[in-house]
This record gives C-alpha cells, sequence and structure tokens, in this order.
C-alpha cells in the first residue's frame, strides 16, 4: 500500500511541475501563425502571396517607386502591360529582393507578374498612376 501512494505521490508532484504535457506519444502545441506582412510604405509596392500590394498606386510625375519582394516571396516578376514599358523588372526572383523605378511620365501603368498573372491583367496584375 505504501509503494501505491508513493507512486501516485510522484505522479501527481509531476503534473503538478508540468510534467504531464510532454514527453512520448503527447503533441507539441502548434506554432503560432505567422505575422501579417508588414503594410507598404508610401510609394512603395509590396510583392508577395502572389499579389501586388497595393493593386493601384497613385504618384506624382517623378515619384520613385519601390517594389518590396518580401522575405516570403517566391518566383515572382514584374512585366509591363503594353502599351506600358514600365514598370519591368523580367527576372523571376525571390525575396528579399528590391526593385525601383522613377516615372517621369504622366500615365497609367500596367503590370503584371509573368508566373502568376497575364498580359491581358488577369491574376497577379497591378498599375501605377501618374499625375
Amino acid at each position: 500500500m505504501r509503494a501505491a501512494s508513493l507512486l501516485l505521490t510522484g505522479l501527481l508532484l509531476g503534473l503538478a511541475c508540468g510534467g504531464g504535457g510532454t514527453g512520448p506519444g503527447v503533441a507539441p502545441p502548434p506554432a503560432p501563425p505567422p505575422p501579417p506582412p508588414p503594410a507598404p510604405g508610401p510609394n512603395m509596392v509590396n510583392v508577395q502571396n502572389n499579389e501586388f500590394n497595393p493593386a493601384s498606386l497613385t504618384v506624382p510625375v517623378g515619384t520613385e517607386v519601390t517594389f518590396n519582394y518580401l522575405s516570403t516571396a517566391r518566383q515572382h516578376n514584374i512585366l509591363p502591360i503594353p502599351p506600358a514599358t514600365r514598370p519591368s523588372q523580367p527576372t523571376v526572383r525571390d525575396g528579399p529582393f528590391t526593385h525601383r523605378e522613377t516615372f517621369n511620365t504622366a500615365g497609367t501603368f500596367r503590370y503584371y507578374c509573368s508566373v502568376h498573372g497575364d498580359a491581358g491583367g488577369g491574376g497577379m496584375a497591378g498599375r501605377i498612376i501618374v499625375q
């Protein structure tokens, strides 16, 4: 009887000290979800999760726009949708990577990712409106 009492006391102490939630056959708690991507700064377009964020950006003539491939961005590029000739970063890249373009002419410059969109503006596409 004394051995059973000691065994029970030991088990209760082990549980009280946090020993009951780990060990063989006990799954660890799930990892927390990753934090959301940071919001783009002024004159910045984030490239991630098969989207350009924001998908539309309005800037004044002469503005430099930064395309920020976040660290989790995989296999993206930037191609102009004709008749636009920019923005253009045709090489498929992984993040982290930064591409900058200065827009010196007023107009609407549409673009897409050839891996996740099409030249018609479907899928992963965006536009820069220069006023």
